[in-house]
């Protein structure tokens, strides 16, 4: 009988992801009948139990709906990238961890971020979640997962860890609170991933896109994913989605 493979942390590897399928854009999600309520029933049993009140009790927010707020940072830019969900005990610790992945691969961070806090502090830096906000999903959950990321940020940063904030939004409602709480002047990641499958993906990350360069003014961009047209390459550094790299090369 195969054995299952566990982590550096000692927990199994999930192999597949049952009752919903994602996808990669930032703006188009596919999802099987009655996934949306399942979700929502998590989410509201999530705040039931006051899950994640020892992260945020020590963050502090800003404006009307208490954005966490992400301090001022300087961190190297980084050479090598790693997913979150491929650590290993041997894994070098000049690599830059990332979230950019399915959501249920770093479930377990989220819900438990101290747990990880030891591996994550020797590493060279760590591109801060990227919790899913599609186009598609209800206000009150694009809003949250954005809030979420900050926090998870925020009490990386509170905890020693060298970030590199993961910028993120949804459709043009969302900029007013994406961009709130964030740093100016600060080396930032942005994904692309999936997006160009689709026009109105496409449309909307140029607009949040073009946003974030206003509002954030990057000192540097790490660019996840493809090359999308019009953007300021002379202040970005590209890395491959490693994973659709492996499938173009057989590897």
């Amino acid at each position: 009988m195969a054995k299952e493979p566990y982590d550096l942390f000692g927990e199994p590897i999930e192999q597949c992801v049952s009752g919903s399928q994602w996808t990669s854009s930032c703006t188009s999600r596919a999802f099987d009948e009655g996934s949306h309520s399942k979700r929502h029933a998590q989410y509201l049993q999530r705040i039931d139990r006051g899950v994640g009140y020892d992260r945020w009790q020590h963050i502090s927010t800003t404006g009307p709906w208490d954005i966490p707020v992400i301090s001022s940072y300087t961190v190297d830019e980084p050479t090598k990238l790693v997913t979150f969900s491929s650590l290993r005990a041997d894994t070098d610790t000049r690599s830059c961890v990332h979230f950019y992945e399915d959501d249920y691969r770093f479930k377990r961070f989220v819900d438990n971020p101290a747990k990880y806090l030891p591996r994550l502090q020797r590493m060279s830096a760590v591109i801060t979640p990227d919790c899913s906000q599609y186009a598609d999903m209800p206000a009150y959950e694009r809003f949250g997962n954005s809030c979420l990321n900050k926090e998870l940020a925020a009490y990386l940063q509170r905890n020693g860890v060298r970030i590199i904030f993961n910028v993120t939004w949804s459709s043009p409602d969302s900029f007013d609170y994406a961009f709130e709480g964030l740093p100016q002047g600060c080396v930032v990641a942005i994904s692309s991933m999936g997006v160009m499958r689709h026009s109105l993906s496409t449309y909307m990350w140029r607009q949040g896109y073009e946003q974030a360069l206003q509002r954030l003014q990057p000192a540097k961009i790490v660019r996840y994913g493809d090359e999308m047209p019009g953007e300021d390459t002379a202040i970005s550094v590209y890395f491959k989605n490693e994973n659709i790299e492996s499938m173009r090369h057989g590897s």
